[in-house]
C-alpha cells in the first residue's frame, strides 16, 4: 500500500497530531440558492458559511474505492453533487467537468454491506486525484430494545444504549438489534482514509473551522429485517472514548463533539464530551460518524513540484510534519505536478517528498502562511531523475481512446492517470529500483482493458508504445491489428511469426500467414543492428529499401499478398515504431502509420503489433 493510501504516522515522539482541514473564508460570494451543495444547515445562512466553499468551478476526478486491507471495491456508487457513477474492476471511478467550488469538493461512495464512506478536498487545477476507504457493515454486538446497554467497540471504547430505537419512517421498533460500531484511533495509520469528508467543520456559531482529532466513532443500528435504525427522539447514547497517555496531558477538562453531515462533507458541532480519568464521555443523540476534535485555524496551500526546467512532477507523494512533531495526511501531485491542502496558520512546514517507490527523494521548507499561498518545489537535476512515460492506446476499431486511464503498478504501489485523445504521457521521479513495471490502459466508456505492458523505467523517457483496450484482445497471447483507407479492421491472433534471418543480410521478417503461405496477410522485415538485435524506434519504409541491402532503422512492408517485401513501391511513406523487443519467448511490441502506394493506388494504414519473438 502506497503513502498516499496508507497516511505514514510516523514520529514516535509525537505530541498530538493536529488535522488541518479549513476553508478560507471570502468576502464576495457566488450565489449559491439553487446549487446542490448549499443547504442551509442549523438555520445558518449562505452568506454566513457556504460561501466559505468559493466560486463555482468544474473539474476533473480520478480515483479509487478501496477496503480496509487496501483490495478494490468493484460496483461501488460514487456520487459528487447530481452525479452518479460507479468503479470498475480496479475500483476506479472518474468524473470530469464536475461540479465543485474553488476551496470545496465532496465525493460519497456507498456499497451494500460496507458502511458509507466519502472524500472531501480542496480541488487543483487539473486532475484530483481521491482514494476512499470503506469498512464492512459488521455486527459486533446483539442487543435488544427496552435495555440500557454498554457495547464495547475494542476494550476501551464504548457506547451506552438506552434501548429505545425507530425506523426511517419514524415508527417505535421492538426487536433484535444489530451493532455495527468501530472506532479510529488517533494512531491508526489509516486514519485519513477511514475518517469521512476532511477535517472541516461549522461550529456551534456557525463559523467554519479546521479541527484537531483525538479520534472518532463510527455507530450504526440495523434491525432484525435489516432495516437502518435510529434513536427515538429525546433520547441519548453515551460514547467513552480513551486518550492515550501520549496525548493526555496536553487534553482540555472538555472537548467539542462532531457529527459529519453526509448529505453536505462536513462536520457539525453537535455536543460535548467531559474528561473522566483517561476517557472523553460525551452523549450523542444521534448516530453516524462523530469526531472528538478541537476548533483551530488553517489556511489553503497550493503547491506545484517541478523540475528547474519547469517539467511538472506527477505522482510525487508529498507528506509533512509542523515543528517535527505533526503528522498530516499525505497528499499526491497530480499530472500538472499540483495539490492543495490545508496547512496550520502562522506554522512553518516541513514537506518530504517521495517517488514512485516510496522512496524519499527531497525535503523541503515552506515558510509560514497567513493566506491563501501558492508554492512552487523546485528540484535540480542532481537532486532527482525525471522520467517521462508515455504510451498510445486504441479501441476496437483502432481509434484513440478518448476517455481512459492508465494504472501503474510496482513494489506495491499503484498510480492511476488520465488517457487524453490516445496519448498517455506523465514525468515523475526514478526509483532506485529496477523492478518490472506493469501498466494497463483502461477504456472508460467501453469498460474493457488492455493486456498487462511490461517495462522498466528508464530515464529521460520510456515510450510504453501502443496499445489495444479491446475486449476481445484481452488475455491474447499475440496478434496485429490494422485497417486500411478506413476498411473495417483486421485482427489476427494465430499463425504469427517472427523469425531472425541472417540471409541475406541480418533482418528480423515479423508477419501473419497461413500455412504454406508466405506473409499473405501481412508482414515486416526489419534491418538488424550490430549486435543482430532490433533497435527501439522508428524504422521507415520507403522505396529506397531492399531486402539486399537492408540496414538498420530501415523496414520493408507488405499486405494482402502486394509482394511488396520484394517490390517497395514509390512515394510511400510509412513508420514503424519498435516499442518492445523482448527475448525469445518474450514479447515484440510495435506500433505503424502512414500511407502507401500500391497499383498506382495511396492508401493510409494504421496498426498494433503484440507478437512473441520466435
Amino acid at each position: 500500500m502506497n503513502r498516499f493510501l496508507a497516511n505514514i504516522y510516523r514520529s514516535s515522539t509525537l505530541v498530538r497530531i493536529l488535522i488541518f482541514t479549513s476553508v478560507l473564508l471570502f468576502s464576495t460570494y457566488s450565489c449559491v440558492d439553487d446549487d446542490e451543495y448549499f443547504v442551509p444547515v442549523q438555520s445558518v445562512t449562505p452568506d454566513d458559511f457556504y460561501g466559505n466553499f468559493g466560486a463555482a468551478r468544474q473539474t476533473d476526478f480520478l480515483g479509487q474505492v478501496i477496503d480496509v486491507n487496501g483490495n478494490p471495491i468493484e460496483n461501488a456508487i460514487i456520487t459528487t453533487g447530481t452525479e452518479t457513477i460507479t468503479t470498475d474492476s480496479r475500483g476506479v471511478f472518474s468524473f470530469k467537468n464536475a461540479n465543485a467550488y474553488e476551496n470545496f469538493a465532496y465525493i460519497k461512495a456507498t456499497k451494500t454491506n460496507y458502511l458509507n464512506g466519502s472524500r472531501a478536498l480542496i480541488p487543483s487545477d487539473g486532475t484530483n486525484k481521491v482514494k476512499i476507504m470503506l469498512q464492512e457493515s459488521t455486527s459486533i454486538a446483539t442487543i435488544n430494545t427496552n435495555e440500557v446497554v454498554t457495547v464495547s467497540i475494542n476494550n476501551t471504547t464504548s457506547v451506552t444504549f438506552n434501548g429505545k430505537y425507530i425506523t426511517q419512517n419514524g415508527t417505535d421498533y421492538s426487536g433484535v438489534v444489530q451493532v455495527v460500531a468501530y472506532h479510529t484511533n488517533i494512531d491508526d495509520t489509516d486514519l485519513y482514509s477511514k475518517l469521512p469528508g476532511m477535517l472541516y467543520g461549522q461550529n456551534s456559531e456557525g463559523k467554519a473551522k479546521q479541527l484537531e482529532t483525538l479520534g472518532a466513532v463510527q455507530l450504526k443500528l440495523i434491525s432484525s429485517t435489516g432495516e437502518e435504525l435510529y434513536l427515538s427522539d429525546g433520547e441519548h447514547a453515551e460514547v467513552s472514548m480513551p486518550v492515550s497517555t501520549q496525548h493526555i496531558q496536553h487534553s482540555g477538562a472538555t472537548i467539542p463533539m462532531w457529527n459529519f453531515n453526509e448529505a453536505h462533507g462536513f462536520w457539525i458541532e453537535k455536543s460535548v464530551a467531559t474528561l473522566d480519568g483517561n476517557n472523553y464521555i460525551g452523549e450523542i443523540t444521534q448516530l453516524g460518524n462523530w469526531n472528538f476534535a478541537t476548533p483551530l485555524a488553517a489556511e489553503i496551500l497550493r503547491l506545484e513540484v517541478k523540475m528547474n526546467s519547469g517539467v511538472e512532477l506527477a505522482n510525487v507523494t508529498l507528506e509533512f510534519s509542523v515543528n517535527a512533531n505533526t503528522t498530516m495526511a499525505p497528499e499526491q501531485t497530480n499530472e500538472r505536478g499540483k495539490s492543495s491542502m490545508l496547512v496550520p496558520s502562522n506554522e512553518v512546514i516541513t514537506v518530504q517528498l517521495y517517488n514512485f517507490c516510496d522512496e524519499q527523494v527531497n525535503d523541503q521548507v515552506i515558510d509560514a502562511i497567513n493566506t491563501t499561498t501558492t508554492k512552487q518545489i523546485v528540484l535540480l537535476d542532481n537532486e532527482v531523475t525525471p522520467v517521462t512515460i508515455q504510451g498510445t492506446f486504441y479501441d476496437c476499431n483502432l481509434d484513440v481512446v478518448t476517455n481512459g486511464y492508465v494504472f501503474l503498478e510496482k513494489d506495491g504501489n499503484q498510480f492511476f492517470d488520465y488517457i487524453y485523445s490516445g496519448n498517455y504521457a506523465i514525468t515523475t521521479l526514478l526509483c532506485s529500483s529496477t523492478s518490472e513495471t506493469k501498466a494497463y490502459g483502461i477504456d472508460i466508456d467501453a469498460g474493457s482493458v488492455s493486456n498487462a505492458i511490461h517495462f522498466e523505467m528508464i530515464a529521460p523517457l520510456t515510450d510504453i508504445g501502443s496499445s489495444s483496450t479491446c475486449a476481445a484482445l484481452e488475455g491474447v497471447q499475440e496478434y496485429i491489428v490494422y485497417k486500411v483507407d478506413g476498411n473495417p479492421v483486421k485482427t489476427f491472433t494465430t499463425d504469427m511469426y517472427s523469425i531472425f534471418s541472417m540471409l541475406p543480410n541480418p533482418m528480423l521478417i515479423v508477419g501473419k500467414t497461413d500455412a504454406g503461405t508466405n506473409y499473405n496477410h501481412i508482414g515486416f522485415a526489419f534491418g538488424a543492428n550490430g549486435a543482430n538485435a532490433l533497435t527501439l524506434g522508428n524504422y521507415l519504409y520507403t522505396d529506397t529499401n531492399s531486402i539486399a541491402t537492408l540496414t538498420e532503422s530501415e523496414v520493408l512492408f507488405q499486405v494482402e499478398d502486394s509482394g511488396m517485401l520484394d517490390d517497395p513501391q514509390p512515394n510511400s511513406a510509412m513508420q514503424i515504431n519498435i516499442t518492445d523487443y523482448g527475448l525469445v519467448g518474450e514479447h515484440i511490441d510495435f506500433n505503424f502509420s502512414g500511407t502507401f502506394f500500391y497499383g498506382g493506388t495511396e492508401h493510409t494504414i494504421t496498426g498494433i503489433g503484440h507478437v512473441v519473438r520466435d
